[in-house]
């Protein structure tokens, strides 16, 4: 998280609570958890405050020689912390594409604040794929020197709205939220789990924030090509492949980002649903334009918006990629090899469709996540 120092701190310098968090948000600087930024006036405060630290003076000192190459951080973070001298409370606001977040200096005089930001995701999977994401993001935004720090927490289900509660009621953690959206189609309603920390959620605890998906599921965000690649040679999963292959080379590449990619969809899925509900409108809608996907839909069970065999439909518009797929997505993503992706390689197989998802994700999660290099200082 950027951590920007008021104005105000540099008249209270003489107040205990101030300079103790001045100390220990030197010590997150220093640590490389936290970015840490103020005016070039309040830095010279802090350096000639002889009841300061050496060691953090220093730290403030490496801060002051950094500032022109960190003012790029204030104009590209949609999110950022402003620590006050002034116990009013917490508080956010907007100012312009930034969401300010105002922590007064006691809450800095805890160590846990200070700590790596929580970033909660339904398992742990999908904290290691979301950070491929952001260090990608990071490279298409060319965001040199930033790097990306959290202490990832599986939640799942009701144990991730459980959690969100208990680390925004304790006020002691930076919190990102990441969660699937659960959304069988466009029009559909968010899931149990997304709309449970949504109702929870305190806009007066602004500590922790969280964001959902624009897509169904986290296997929604990996691209065709990697699931191709972990999926060669395998007959249960590239029928499934192709179809992903098929339907982005047609106007209903939108669908993709609803489908159901660990269990697929059969037509008897969608039809057994009632006949106004949104998921069945909006996929039905799809389905008039299948002629140019290569799968065998009755026209009749189409027409007549129901299945004729029920639960042994046949009609199948694809089969799944299985549970476990982005454990295996993972495992080649951790251990590239000269047969394996690169990072750089993963870029080239983001299409369009995909890189809009990416974006405010790796956005999201460069503004709450973010650090640079541990900084090196004298011992007192």
């Amino acid at each position: 998280m950027l951590l920007v120092l008021h104005d105000s701190l540099a008249n209270a310098l003489d107040q205990n609570t101030v300079l103790e968090a001045l100390e220990m948000i030197a010590l997150a600087r220093r640590e490389g958890k936290h970015l840490v930024f103020a005016k070039r006036d309040v830095l010279k405060s802090l350096l000639n405050c002889s009841a300061l630290s050496k060691r953090t003076r220093q730290v403030y000192s490496k801060i002051y020689a950094q500032l022109a190459e960190m003012q790029v951080y204030l104009q590209t973070f949609t999110r950022r912390v402003e620590v006050i001298a002034l116990d009013t409370g917490l508080s956010s606001r907007l100012e312009k594409h930034c969401k300010v977040i105002s922590v007064p200096a006691r809450y800095f005089c805890d160590s846990a604040l200070i700590q790596k930001t929580v970033l909660l995701t339904e398992n742990l999977d999908d904290a290691t794929l979301y950070q491929t994401i952001t260090q990608i993001y990071l490279k298409w935004n060319k965001l040199k020197g930033i790097a990306i720090l959290f202490e990832a927490y599986a939640g799942g289900g009701s144990t991730t709205e459980k959690a969100y509660q208990l680390i925004q009621d304790k006020q002691e953690r930076f919190c990102l939220c990441l969660l699937d959206s659960d959304k069988k189609s466009p029009n559909s309603p968010l899931g149990n789990t997304a709309k449970g920390v949504k109702k929870i959620d305190n806009s007066n605890q602004p500590l922790c924030e969280y964001l959902i998906l624009g897509v169904r599921e986290i296997e929604n965000l990996i691209p065709t090509q990697l699931y191709s690649l972990v999926s060669s040679g395998d007959i249960n999963r590239m029928p499934s492949v192709h179809f992903l292959e098929q339907l982005e080379k047609t106007s209903l590449a939108e669908a993709r980002k609803y489908l159901d990619i660990k269990n697929g969809l059969k037509l008897n899925d969608i039809l057994q649903a009632s006949k106004n509900s949104p998921f069945s409108k909006d996929w039905i809608n799809w389905l008039k334009n299948v002629s140019a996907l290569d799968i065998a839909i009755k026209k009749t069970c189409l027409k007549n918006k129901a299945c004729l065999k029920g639960k042994n439909c046949d009609c199948i518009i694809t089969t799944g990629l299985g549970d476990k797929i982005l454990e295996a997505v993972i495992k080649v993503i951790e251990t590239p090899t000269k047969d394996q992706p690169t990072q750089q390689k993963i870029v080239e197989m983001v299409d369009p469709l995909l890189k809009a998802e990416w974006e405010p994700i790796g956005e999201m999660i460069t503004a709450w996540c973010c650090r640079t290099s541990r900084i090196s200082t004298a011992s007192n």
